[in-house]
């Protein structure tokens, strides 16, 4: 039954703890949420400037080499679900300096790893976990403040990855023909990373509003407006005492409002007074469209309500409730969520590859003509033209006649179309038209999964399909950038690895587009 505008607006009014929708705290942690991930991204992303380096002082291959720059990533990815059990119990503000101090080390820590294993497990995988745990709170922060201008804060946040694609494959092309070395770029990068624990600490949960109400006369008309309005409250962690005064100076401790009208006679009661006591925390995932990018106005009524009302008991575990609803693979029953998880596979086994071999692709052509910074310029472009196409979908995803899973398909068609040209390219200027328009592509399969998601699974099962999505997401980072080398290593070139991740982007398309046709005869 779809509920009125008026029960919905008297729901999203009595949650004290609602997302304030501006003012300058909120703008800052949208700005300290950018940052993060601007940092956090940019070091992702200039890892191809560093693999021939790497291999070279360890004498290693690419394949092996590049399970390194795969791993962060992937890690990164696949530590959503821990990331957001410990955010639901502690917090965005802890989680994220934790994760940002982490994160740090790890990097500062690579540089004494005696072999590519164990920089595997430093960088790739205790820097991956150090990332994810910060990248996480950032993005939570944002939809926690945010409710109407949701599209708009989140989109400025994610364009940090975007711009720190842009800044941080020439820094590291720049730090490593100064200092010579990639461990003296792991070391500057380790600092970098520090400051998120700064950033983080913009992150103060949402102070909760406590409510004192005096009422002579008549108790029975208040005990029945608070009944009433207790039924639209959300449960947060409060800690409520109703002190009731009569003539004789008692005072009772009572719990529930139908206690009172039993066992009190409201004739001679004289005043009222209510006190709730709430804790500092609200639970930031229990809002169930916690990972939306999109404005919550695009929700229908139904949703909207959802979105607010959905939140867990008191004494329930904040950690393990939020790990078991985000690992819970019963979605895979659904056909339909198996074909966008196939999909979303595939497209994130090539994600990376550009990313990664992209940069020696281009210096190991024969003719020489252009240079290491050039090659790590290319890579911001695709940072560049990816900032522009997330701000015009954002516009665009307002709009209800817009289908967020046709542009999607679009997008991973595009974005394999785009790299089965690199291997045609063979000057400078090839490559950076390309890299924009692949910058560009991209934009829609990153940017538009969560909103996928909720379109077809409903807003109330967003964040449980969203969190298995990411794990699958995470398992094929982790495996694209290495099959790239080894078939690299097979043929000695880098055509066939980019013809592969192409056609992996392809078939990416053709899943989604088959899970679009499949969701209309559903309906």
């Amino acid at each position: 039954m779809e509920l009125s505008q008026k029960e919905n607006k008297k729901m999203e009014a009595s949650f004290d703890g609602g997302a304030p929708d501006g003012g300058f705290w909120a703008w800052a942690i949208c700005l300290a949420s950018f940052s993060c991930n601007l940092i956090l991204d940019g070091v992702v992303y200039s890892f191809g400037v560093l693999l021939l380096p790497i291999m070279t002082y360890y004498d290693s291959s690419r394949s092996s080499v590049s399970w390194v720059g795969s791993l962060l990533p992937g890690i990164y990815m696949c530590t959503g679900p821990i990331a957001a059990g410990l955010v639901n119990a502690f917090g965005c503000r802890p989680v994220c300096m934790m994760g940002g101090l982490i994160s740090s080390l790890a990097l500062l820590l690579s540089i004494f790893s005696p072999n590519v294993p164990a920089l595997m497990f430093i960088y790739g995988t205790c820097g991956g976990f150090g990332i994810g745990l910060t990248y996480l709170p950032s993005v939570v922060a944002c939809g926690h403040y945010f409710d109407k201008k949701r599209a708009l804060a989140t989109s400025i946040a994610v364009c940090g990855s975007s711009f720190g694609c842009f800044v941080f494959a020439p820094l590291a092309s720049h730090l490593l023909s100064v200092f010579g070395s990639w461990k003296a770029v792991n070391v500057i990068f380790s600092g970098l990373l520090l400051n998120c624990c700064v950033f983080g600490a913009f992150m103060r949960p949402l102070k909760t509003r406590s409510h004192s109400k005096k009422d002579d006369g008549n108790l029975l008309p208040s005990i029945l407006e608070e009944e009433e309005e207790s039924s639209f409250r959300p449960r947060l962690l409060t800690d409520r005492r109703s002190t009731i005064a009569t003539d004789r100076n008692a005072s009772m401790y009572l719990n529930k409002p139908k206690e009172l009208i039993r066992n009190v006679s409201a004739s001679k009661l004289e005043t009222m007074k209510t006190e709730e006591k709430s804790l500092k925390i609200i639970r930031p995932l229990s809002k169930k469209d916690i990972f939306y990018s999109g404005s919550v106005m695009r929700l229908n009524s139904r949703g909207r309500a959802v979105s607010v009302i959905s939140l867990p008991p008191v004494e329930e575990n904040g950690f393990k409730v939020i790990v078991k609803e985000m690992i819970n693979f019963s979605h895979f029953k659904n056909p339909l969520f198996a074909l966008i998880c196939a999909s979303n596979a595939f497209g994130f086994l090539s994600m990376y590859i550009p990313y990664i071999y992209l940069p020696n692709m281009m210096t190991s052509l024969g003719n020489g003509e252009i240079s290491q910074g050039q090659a790590s310029f290319v890579v911001s472009a695709i940072g560049v033209s990816n900032t522009g196409g997330r701000i015009l979908l954002g516009f665009m995803t307002d709009f209800h006649w817009v289908n967020s899973l046709i542009l999607s398909n679009i997008s991973l068609l595009l974005s394999g179309f785009c790299i089965l040209v690199f291997p045609l390219c063979s000057s400078y200027r090839d490559f950076l038209i390309t890299s924009l328009s692949l910058g560009f592509s991209l934009s829609g399969f990153l940017s538009l999964i969560s909103i996928v998601l909720a379109d077809i699974f409903g807003i109330e099962s967003l964040t449980s399909t969203f969190g298995s999505l990411v794990l699958f997401r995470g398992i094929a980072t982790i495996l694209g950038p290495p099959l790239a080398g080894a078939v690299y290593d097979i043929f000695g070139q880098y055509n066939p690895a980019f013809m592969m991740a192409g056609s992996f982007f392809i078939l990416a398309a053709l899943l989604g587009q088959i899970a679009y046709h499949w969701n209309r005869y559903r309906r």
